[in-house]
């Protein structure tokens, strides 16, 4: 394994301590009574058995500190049996004075009671953890320029976990960053994330809250760099190095900010973001473009307003384009309604590339689960600068029900202007399907298929 011990005492900017697989069997680090470990620069303490911080840290302004320890408690009433690094209202405070801060758990960071981390001048607080385990839940604030997390699997709780879960856990920052790993945030009834720029995904990781979860952000981006020519206000973004799955136990809630700050990069391209929740409401800009977008709900998508795409991309190099494809989304409502509002859009356009595919699934035991697209849709590839038309979208739609009879006909003509053509797929499990006369459907392959009761052509 990599257990062990680190002190590391700098002039130079902040580092970030990795282990692999550490089994917390051994590492101690003791800063005794009557020590003092100083820095102009950064300070990194790291053990992965138990840390004893005793003595005393004196750290210039605008210094740089990390902590590493088998568990980190933060707060009031700290139980004498946790071990680990713990820090009190005054510890919580002294070290908000810092330009950045690491707090590395080996398990879980436990709070207890009211917790204020951080400060609006902090520029990055980074947080490595399997998650949040929440104690005497009131309200915990964190705050910094950038706020990030990486998680791991490791949950261990230090004591048995509460059976109600109350309070709230808020995070404000410009920036939100998901890094490697899963981070959890357990026995809180409400988790927020606002960033008034960007929540970007940085790795195969994610966030997940154990009831209601709030992401609201300008965009969601990966920390890629481009030439900003999809930069854009106010959108949700995924790239190519971002893998990122957010999920709530409860009900997830995407949203604009609004007045979000202009984005600093782009989106790469093919990067996924994967949402769950038992419920799903949205009304954000969410873009991976050429990549993937899934919601995943247990009782239904209500998706009220904003933008979900993964569109395709053309790219100038010198006096020619490269392009690439449109990618994919998938809403699944599980045992509820997908509802695409009147003021959402979805894109899966494309220029000089195939356009992309969209699937649809509500399905529930009552046999009334249905899907209404009542938004923008755009699936229309154009030529390149080879002159050569590329395929245009699919759709792929699993329902009980498609609203009434008469639905199918305005559906397919909303298909038919967006550009659906290359195929359409419709399984309508448990309504009528209306071919009247004078439906048109304009798709290389159509199959639609009911049970024979419900289809009807005149």
């Amino acid at each position: 394994g990599t257990d062990g011990a680190l002190l590391r005492v700098s002039g130079a900017a902040a580092v970030s301590i990795q282990r692999e697989a550490a089994a917390r069997n051994t590492g101690v680090l003791e800063i005794a009574k009557g020590a003092m470990v100083a820095a102009s620069g950064s300070v990194y303490l790291d053990a992965t058995r138990d840390s004893k911080l005793d003595g005393k840290l004196a750290l210039a302004n605008g210094a740089a500190l990390g902590l590493g320890s088998s568990r980190v408690s933060l707060g009031q009433n700290i139980p004498a049996l946790a071990h680990g690094l713990r820090f009190d209202e005054a510890g919580l405070a002294s070290l908000s004075q810092l330009s950045a801060l690491e707090l590395n758990s080996y398990s879980t960071i436990d709070i207890y009671g009211v917790v204020n981390l951080g400060s609006a001048a902090m520029k990055k607080l980074t947080l490595k953890s399997s998650g949040i385990q929440g104690y005497d839940q009131r309200q915990v604030n964190l705050l910094a320029q950038t706020v990030r997390f990486e998680g791991a699997s490791n949950f261990s709780l230090s004591t048995v976990a509460p059976e109600n879960s109350s309070g709230q856990l808020s995070v404000q920052a410009r920036d939100i960053e998901f890094g490697q790993g899963v981070f959890s945030v357990k026995a809180y009834d409400t988790t927020s994330l606002n960033a008034s720029r960007e929540a970007r995904a940085t790795a195969v990781g994610g966030f997940k809250a154990e009831k209601d979860l709030t992401l609201a952000a300008g965009r969601i981006l990966a920390n890629g760099q481009t030439d900003g020519a999809l930069a854009n206000e106010g959108r949700i973004l995924a790239t190519a190095t971002g893998d990122a799955s957010i999920e709530a136990g409860r009900t997830l809630s995407l949203s604009k900010l609004a007045g979000a700050e202009p984005a600093a990069n782009t989106a790469l391209l093919g990067g996924r973001l994967q949402f769950k929740g038992d419920s799903i409401n949205s009304d954000a800009r969410i873009l991976a473009p050429g990549g993937q977008l899934n919601m995943l709900a247990k009782n239904g998508i209500n998706i009220t307003g904003g933008e979900l795409s993964a569109a395709g991309v053309a790219i100038a190099f010198g006096t020619t384009s490269a392009y690439a494809p449109g990618g994919k989304i998938t809403l699944d409502g599980g045992s509820g309604n997908v509802l695409l509002g009147a003021n959402a859009t979805l894109d899966l356009s494309a220029v000089g590339a195939a356009a992309g595919s969209l699937a649809i699934k509500a399905n529930n035991a009552n046999n009334n689960a249905k899907a209404i697209l009542e938004g923008s849709l755009k699936a229309t590839a154009l030529k390149g600068v080879d002159g050569s038309l590329p395929k245009q979208g699919s759709l792929q739609m699993d329902v009980d029900s498609l609203g009434d009879a008469t639905q199918f006909a305005a559906l397919n003509e909303k298909l038919n202007t967006a550009g659906f053509t290359e195929s359409r797929s419709f399984r309508v499990r448990h309504d009528d399907v209306d071919l009247a006369a004078g439906v048109t459907i304009n798709a290389h392959q159509t199959l639609i298929a009911v049970a024979a009761e419900f289809l009807s052509r005149r």
